[in-house]
């Protein structure tokens, strides 16, 4: 809960938009998993992976 209170807070006085946070995070997550895509083959539970 204090972890959500200081993102609050934090982001009270910024002028960044919904949509720009949210483009930023998908941006971030596509890195990722390019960049991990292959520590995941061949796992149970992970047959399905997108490519």
């Amino acid at each position: 809960m204090l972890d959500y209170l200081t993102y609050v807070q934090a982001g009270s006085g910024s002028k960044v938009t919904q949509d720009q946070i949210d483009k930023l995070a998908l941006e971030s997550k596509s890195g990722w998993w390019t960049k991990n895509r292959d520590r995941f083959e061949g796992v149970a539970g992970f047959e399905d992976l997108p490519q």
